[in-house]
């Protein structure tokens, strides 16, 4: 996110770190995959964070509480999943998989759930 002093890691540990750019520690370790992590993006508003898997799986992360608010595995994208950003404009996540093939997921109803718009680390 562009104002926090935080930035995101994936990998091949399975778990997407959260690092404080100032210290250098981790801050938030976050689960949801069961393969390595290629992919990540976090929303406009800061909030949520995207990780994409070799396996094609897509997690979205509410960074104010850690949890896993969603993970998306259809069969047609069992391919990694090479890239991803949020829409600015609406509720939507864009997910492109190694093949080049771009699958757009609607998160209305992950969004109707969040009330508070920023990230604040406890």
């Amino acid at each position: 996110h562009d104002n926090a002093n935080y930035v995101a890691t994936g990998g091949d540990g399975r778990f997407v770190r959260l690092y404080d750019i100032t210290s250098g520690s981790v801050v938030r370790q976050l689960s949801g995959h069961y393969s390595p992590i290629w992919s990540l993006t976090s929303s406009s508003c800061g909030r949520l964070l995207a990780s994409g898997g070799v396996d094609g799986t897509v997690v979205v992360h509410d960074l104010h509480t850690s949890r896993a608010l969603l993970a998306y595995r259809p069969k047609e994208m069992q391919l990694p999943v090479t890239s991803m950003a949020f829409s600015r404009v609406s509720n939507e996540l864009a997910v492109a998989t190694i093949d080049g093939h771009l699958r757009i997921l609607n998160l209305d109803d992950i969004m109707q759930n969040i009330n508070e718009p920023t990230f604040e680390p406890k």
